[in-house]
């Protein structure tokens, strides 16, 4: 399910794209992975637009 800012910016990614960039390159995920769960979360949030 798309999120309102996803409607009005198709090119917004979903928390699944995201996550299976980030998985795809081991230096994204190495720095991922160096972060606590709050960040990690907060990260997921920005980025997808699920949260400013």
């Amino acid at each position: 399910m798309q999120n309102k800012l996803q409607q009005i910016f198709p090119m917004i990614k979903n928390r699944q794209e995201v996550m299976e960039e980030i998985r795809n390159d081991p230096n994204l995920m190495k720095i991922f992975k160096e972060w606590s769960n709050q960040q990690q979360e907060y990260f997921l949030n920005f980025v997808t637009g699920a949260r400013a």
